[in-house]
């Protein structure tokens, strides 16, 4: 596409004519080549979609098969057994299930729409379990008071950012490739878990907290209220603040960003930090809900929260991200891994299953960014 342009064509010494109107041929911008604009007087990044009515067309058709493909899991197990699947006690179990793997997913959203990973999740959640729970047998075990619990989630609390904190530092100050940094972390936070503990999973968990994580108010653990607020709190902060544009702006074209003067390491950091907060969240449910530890149980964590997120649409290589999405792409592992354990199937086939998921996921990805030349 081009523009005509008249303009006079100047001297006539020059063979012009004067005032005589000329065309000139300007280059239009391909709408493909508009990743993100920057507005100058705001800086705030506004991350502009190429070809818009063909992207939600392709992101709402995305959207139903994964609702079609969630159903028709349901409808699966549903059949094959119908009285213990679909009894009231498994639904509750299967909302429990998806809560962890929700509030992950959450934080996860953000770290893959910025270009990064996090492979440390599952042992940033038993660390900051660990280091509550030594807080609290130190002061009396199942017995503590109100304030003491408070004391111990807020040591979690601050376990997590930590953690968080050190991610984001090593990545941005010691240039480390998200991977490499994030795996060390998972190391590292397990270790030192082991450490404290010996070895051992702690289990004199304060009664208050699990008396609070089992709750069910009109039926419903209170624990799907936590995580479907912070889910929704994340749906807004992703595509209604500065914050969650310029996350979604890093993963599209962080060179852009720099050179306009955008603090993105800074954002970086702050992004593993608000995960690591989510990922102590975690920790603490946990906690209440198994009355444990369970330093070994959070091994496939990384796998499972990272398919639910990219199977709900996040690219896996940044600038793009949907959080509806990944609250579908959440109950997927979460029904498999229920159902399975219902027809009495060994649950290391979830395992399997959420791997060629994933890698099927990444695959169509790639489709859709090489069609979309980006």
């Amino acid at each position: 596409m081009s523009t005509s342009v008249p303009e006079s064509a100047g001297n006539p010494a020059d063979g012009g004519a004067t005032g005589a109107p000329v065309t000139r041929t300007m280059p239009r911008l391909s709408a493909k080549s508009q990743i993100f604009t920057i507005d100058d007087r705001t800086s705030t990044v506004a991350v502009v979609e190429s070809t818009k009515s063909v992207r939600n067309f392709g992101a709402q058709a995305q959207r139903l098969g994964l609702v079609i493909a969630l159903v028709a899991l349901f409808g699966f197990f549903a059949i094959i057994e119908p009285q213990a699947f679909l009894s009231p006690i498994n639904m509750r179990a299967l909302a429990e299930t998806a809560v962890p793997i929700l509030i992950g997913a959450v934080a996860m959203t953000f770290i893959l729409a910025s270009g990064g990973i996090d492979l440390s999740v599952g042992s940033v959640i038993v660390l900051s379990g660990v280091t509550a729970q030594t807080y609290w047998d130190a002061m009396g075990g199942r017995d503590v008071s109100g304030e003491i619990l408070l004391v111990g989630i807020l040591i979690a609390l601050a376990t997590g950012v930590v953690c968080g904190l050190i991610n984001g530092i090593i990545i941005t100050r010691l240039d480390i490739p998200p991977l490499i940094a994030t795996l060390g972390m998972m190391g590292a936070a397990l270790g030192a878990a082991q450490l404290i503990t010996g070895g051992q999973d702690k289990t004199n968990v304060p009664e208050i907290l699990t008396e609070a994580v089992r709750l069910r108010p009109f039926g419903i653990p209170v624990t799907v209220f936590v995580a479907l607020a912070i889910a929704i709190l994340g749906a807004v902060i992703l595509k209604k603040t500065r914050f969650g544009l310029r996350v979604l702006g890093i993963g599209s074209d962080e060179r852009m960003l720099k050179r306009r003067g955008i603090g993105v390491d800074a954002y970086k950091v702050r992004i593993y930090a608000l995960s690591g907060l989510l990922y102590a969240i975690i920790g603490i449910l946990t906690l209440g809900r198994f009355s444990t530890t369970a330093i070994g149980g959070q091994t496939e964590t990384p796998l499972v929260i990272i398919a639910a997120v990219v199977i709900g649409g996040t690219s896996l290589f940044g600038g793009s991200a949907t959080m509806l999405g990944t609250l579908i792409g959440v109950l997927i592992p979460a029904v498999l891994y229920d159902g399975l354990v219902i027809a009495g199937i060994e649950s290391y086939w979830q395992e399997v299953v959420i791997g060629i998921v994933l890698i099927v996921a990444v695959f169509f990805d790639q489709l859709q960014r090489r069609r979309r030349g980006t």
